[in-house]
């Protein structure tokens, strides 16, 4: 019997329900019975005990033990039994009053007047404590669903972000050092911005949502340290729409894929090696594009390797949080690389 729903709250609404449905058939009873107190005291004595028992075994372990575990036949069974066996108890306890029936009355004379009713009430109550019992059952069963379901995806997307911490770590400290015996001053210049942006990292990343134009600002603080560390060998266009000043992002996506383009650029010498961003609004959709030159026939892969997570890890953390409010498209040729990103705002 499962009693892991008794407790002492849920006993004291019982008592107070049934106390309230005893007073209800009371006042009905006292119709047939009322210059009879004895009669009266039998029938809600009778009815009562049996109302209440029923309801207690089917709500504690007929459900339970027989509904939930698909015996269908034998929870019709015990529902149907108890009922008849509540109705019997009725007309036993009545027939059992000192004397003729009829002297009390005479709507309670025949088996039929008392089985009839006192089943079809059984029956009744029985099915309300199974619905009530189902549909609260069901509604626990869905929150702890989707509590489990919300724990395991903050538990993912933490994961995922433990993983970007270091990648951006390697790659901004290894920027600064190649700075330090060419240009104390610029180095640590950068290193001033290297701890802005690690700030982000380590405090804003918790967050559900930060505001775009600061994940823009410490896309720009990473872009130049790439830019003084890269030299002349690089191009870089960014371009920002003036429109996405309210926006809001999640963090770290923007600035995971700038540190992809920046890992996986082309270095060519005498030739032209770019990285182009452009961030604006179309209609209701943010839309991003990141695009760079990569080595002639050498195509990035969407790969976890030890130098960072790879685009895999962002498109998950995408499907994590914006689902089908999101689209990404990625071109991968022999040139460019070319990453197109649009979030619903709207």
């Amino acid at each position: 019997m499962d009693m892991s729903r008794f407790t002492y709250k849920s006993f004291l609404w019982q008592v107070l329900f049934w106390m309230l449905y005893l007073v209800v058939w009371y006042f009905i009873f006292r119709v047939d019975a009322e210059n009879h107190p004895l009669l009266l005291k039998a029938l809600i004595i009778s009815f009562g005990i049996g109302q209440i028992t029923q309801a207690n075994l089917t709500n504690y372990w007929i459900i339970p033990s027989f509904f939930y575990k698909r015996k269908y036949g034998v929870f019709v069974l015990l529902i149907v039994g108890m009922s008849a066996i509540s109705a019997q108890a009725s007309f036993y306890a009545i027939n059992s009053l000192p004397g003729d029936i009829n002297q009390y009355t005479a709507a309670y004379n025949d088996w039929i007047d008392i089985f009839a009713p006192v089943i079809v009430i059984s029956l009744f109550v029985n099915t309300m404590i199974i619905t009530v019992r189902v549909t609260i059952d069901r509604y626990q069963h869905d929150r702890v669903t989707e509590q489990l379901a919300k724990e395991k995806l903050a538990a993912e997307l933490k994961f995922l972000k433990a993983q970007i911490n270091p990648h951006f770590l390697f790659n901004s400290i290894n920027t600064v050092f190649h700075l330090i015996d060419q240009d104390a001053q610029e180095s640590k210049r950068l290193l001033a911005k290297f701890s802005d942006v690690l700030r982000y990292h380590l405090y804003q990343s918790d967050h559900e949502m930060v505001p775009l134009s600061t994940e823009i600002e410490h896309m720009k603080n990473y872009i130049e340290m790439e830019e003084v560390r890269r030299g002349d060998i690089l191009d870089i266009e960014f371009k920002v729409s003036d429109k996405i000043g309210y926006l809001e992002i999640v963090p770290l996506v923007l600035l995971s894929f700038i540190e992809n383009a920046f890992k996986h650029v082309s270095t060519n010498l005498g030739m032209k090696n770019w990285i182009r961003v452009s961030i604006g609004v179309q209609l209701d959709w943010l839309a991003v594009t990141i695009e760079n030159s990569i080595e002639k026939q050498l195509k990035q892969k969407e790969e976890k390797g030890p130098g960072g997570i790879g685009i895999a890890n962002i498109r998950k953390r995408l499907e994590i949080i914006y689902g089908e409010k999101h689209t990404l498209r990625i071109t991968d040729n022999t040139r460019t690389f070319k990453v197109d990103l649009k979030i619903k705002i709207a």
